[in-house]
Formats: structure tokens, C-alpha cells, sequence
């Protein structure tokens, strides 16, 4: 098949799931074009320069800063395809992305497309909710017929006002064909949200189990100190705090917190650290590069993502980075909060603690800390749950058959 992959920045290193899903569909024997607004910078992930991807890329041209100069490139691109002159000018028309359609930025955004015809492609996945928007536009003015499928990832949802500014998806709903989700907590949410009648799919991101594994030297051994880690962008919705405070009830502190990520908490997590008298057991770490971070993955005993509801309704989806601590055959407290829940087995593979309940995270600290065997035990099946629900092979087959019903 002839798929085009749409994303708002490509490479981008945090985004391995897109990564993961052209490289799925190459294995798979399609004809990829990628689609982008803007170029990543580098480093790399080494499979985007293994499988040629940034000559499978398709960048918006530069809207250029200055109302002169984005004026002119308006006009020279305009006349170079007068042939779409009439699709064109609807590009801006306010109803297109409001003052962002006339700036000239959605003509830019379509004229990459103008090199296929509007069929060309058996289908169209965009990621991102505000990506597909942008797709289901060009739908309606003719530029694109295609099958549309969109991929809906977290805040694209529960942004609000981001969902706002999408005119809350009212294009998606006439012009997609298929909507995927990572979670049927985001797939409920939009719904709800939404009122759409699209025909919608919750397959979460997957895995790469290869890459995330057991270390061989017999990674879940008893340790001391108990090693517990937690990964993602240093904001309010990963809870962060709550486990601090958490740690700082526990009459035993015979464990190490190591946290992995950046982001505007950092300075206050390390001062909250400090001013609770366990800055010396918390090591923040920053950003880490892929290979540094399965490794400090591997030498943990215990994952946390501890999250919370932010004041915009931001909070993760899925968490992918839970199911691949647990393909490390680390297990896992979370949250009840978003779609935290659905990526564990409760008392199996891991905890599900009441969103914001910090009482009952420090019970079971408490417990774990006073005798870790139960963790153990729990690494037993981490990785086989993620294994047969999260392996890349499994997502892909599942992704395959979305196209499969869309096109029939």
C-alpha cells in the first residue's frame, strides 16, 4: 500500500512511537511518504539514517517571519500553482485555522500535496489530533480524498483548550474515516467530548521488547537500597511531588529515587527533596539518551508514575514509558488517574493506587520497603504481559487491520 505517515515534527527523539510505525509499515512492504511541518534537529534516532527516512520526507516549505516577505511567498507560490488556484484560495479563508489560515501558514501546509493526486494514497495516518485536523480540512476542500486515519495520543485530547482551537474536531468528524487511541480512557474522553460517529479503535502504542529487556545477569536479585524510578517530563501532572512526600512518611529510608527527565519542576522537585529531608536518597538525572535509560530502568527494583489531573486536564493517556519498565521486568505503581490503569495488571504486574491518595501510596511503600520478594515475584509476569498485549508485532497487526476495515 501507499501510506502517508503526517506528524507535526519529524525526527523527533521523543517520538519513537512514530518512529516505530513507519519503520513497521517499511518491514511491512508499504510505500511510505512522511509528511512534516518542521524538520527535527539532530541526534537522531540511528533508524532514521538506517532506513533512509528524511528522503522519504516531505517538508512544508518556510512561511518566513514578516508580513512582507510571507506575503510574497504567498503570491509566487499561488502563481506556481494556479492550477489549484481555486482550492487554493480557500486555504485562506478563516474558517481554516482562523487568523493561522490568513497568515498563509494551512497554504503552506497543502501545497506539499499538490505533488500527488488526491488519491494517490490507498491511506492517510496522521498523528496527532491537530494533525488530522489539518488533514480532514484538506479533505473538504478537495486537495486530498484518501481514507483518513488519526491517531490521538493524550493532550490532543485532553487539552481543552488545544481541543478548542481545533473547533472541537468538527472536520475530523465529517472527513476521517477511522480514529485510533491509546487508551479507551482517551477514546471514552473524545467521545464524550465530541459526540463523534466515526468509527473508532483503542490500540496503544507499543514496545520494542527487543530493546527493552531483562538485563542477563539476573536483573530483579534482592537489592539494597531499593531502587525506584520514575521517568517522563519534570510537570504536575506525573505526580512527582506526591511521591516525595510519600518517600519522606516511610520510617525507612533504606532506598534511592533516581528521576529521569527535564522539564520547568525540576529546581522545585529537587528543592521539595531537600526541604523534606531526603535529598541525599533522590538523584535527578536529566534527559537521558535511549540506551542510558534502559539501563537505569534495568537496575531498578520498582517504576512510579505517580499521576495527576494538571489544571488543564493534561495527564497521560497511556504511559507508555510503564509498559516498558515492566518489558524490563520491573513492576509498576500507578495512578487510577487517565489512562494509567489500563497498561498494568493490578497486583500482578504491578500497584493501582487512587489518584492523589498519598496515604495509600505510603502503605505500600511502607510494605515494599519492608520486604521487596513481592516485587520479585510481580517480575515474573511484567514481561510477559507486555509480550503478548504491547509488542511492536502485536500493534502492527492491530494497525494492519484498521486499514483493512477502512478500506473495505
Amino acid at each position: 500500500m501507499k501510506i502517508a505517515v503526517v506528524v507535526g515534527t519529524f525526527p523527533k527523539l521523543s517520538e519513537t512511537f512514530v518512529l516505530n510505525h513507519i519503520i513497521g509499515l517499511i518491514k511491512n512492504g508499504n510505500e511510505v511518504t512522511i509528511f512534516s511541518t518542521d524538520k527535527g534537529t539532530p541526534p537522531f534516532h540511528p533508524n532514521v539514517i538506517q532506513y533512509n527516512l528524511i528522503d522519504k520526507a516531505i517538508y512544508r516549505a518556510n512561511p518566513h517571519v514578516g508580513t512582507f516577505k510571507r506575503a510574497m511567498a504567498i503570491i509566487k507560490l499561488l502563481w506556481q500553482n494556479k492550477h489549484f488556484i481555486l482550492k487554493l484560495i480557500k486555504t485562506l479563508r478563516p474558517k481554516y485555522y482562523g487568523s493561522f489560515a490568513l497568515k498563509g501558514y494551512f497554504l503552506f501546509e497543502a501545497i506539499p500535496f499538490l505533488k500527488f493526486k488526491p488519491n494517490y494514497f490507498d491511506i492517510i495516518h496522521a498523528h496527532f489530533g491537530e494533525n488530522g485536523n489539518k488533514m480532514a480540512y484538506l479533505k473538504e476542500i478537495g486537495i486530498l480524498t484518501s481514507p483518513l486515519v488519526i491517531n490521538f495520543h493524550g493532550h490532543d485530547v485532553n487539552h481543552i483548550e488545544l481541543v478548542k482551537k481545533q473547533n472541537y474536531y468538527k472536520a475530523v468528524d465529517q472527513f476521517a474515516n477511522a480514529l485510533i487511541f491509546n487508551s479507551n480512557y482517551l477514546k471514552n474522553k473524545f467521545k464524550k467530548i465530541t459526540k463523534t460517529q466515526i468509527q473508532t479503535y483503542q490500540i496503544p502504542v507499543g514496545v520494542d521488547t527487543n530493546l527493552f529487556n531483562k538485563e542477563l545477569n539476573n536483573i530483579n536479585a534482592l537489592r539494597y537500597p531499593i531502587k525506584i524510578i520514575t521517568v517522563g517530563r519534570l510537570v504536575d501532572c506525573k505526580g512527582i511531588n506526591l511521591v516525595l512526600q510519600s518517600l519522606a512518611k516511610t520510617e525507612r529510608l533504606n532506598f534511592e529515587y533516581h528521576i529521569i527527565g527535564d522539564g520547568p519542576n525540576k529546581e522545585s522537585i529537587h528543592q521539595l527533596a531537600n526541604n523534606l529531608n531526603i535529598g541525599s536518597k533522590v538523584f535527578l538525572h536529566g534527559a537521558l539518551t535511549q540506551p542510558q535509560l534502559i539501563k537505569e530502568i534495568q537496575k531498578s527494583n520498582l517504576f512510579i508514575l505517580f499521576g495527576v489531573t494538571d489544571k488543564n486536564g493534561e495527564i497521560d493517556a497511556q504511559g507508555l514509558v510503564v509498559q516498558e519498565a515492566q518489558s524490563c521486568g520491573i513492576p509498576a505503581i500507578v495512578s487510577d488517574g487517565g489512562g494509567l490503569p489500563e497498561g498494568i495488571l493490578n497486583n500482578e504486574t504491578g500497584f493501582i493506587i487512587k489518584e492523589g491518595d498519598v496515604t495509600q501510596l505510603t502503605k505500600l511503600l511502607l510494605s515494599i520497603l519492608d520486604d521487596n520478594i513481592i516485587l520479585e515475584q510481580m517480575s515474573l509476569k511484567t514481561r510477559n504481559f507486555i509480550i503478548n498485549n504491547y509488542a511492536l508485532e502485536v500493534i502492527e497487526s492491530k494497525i494492519n487491520q484498521v486499514y483493512t476495515n477502512t478500506l473495505n
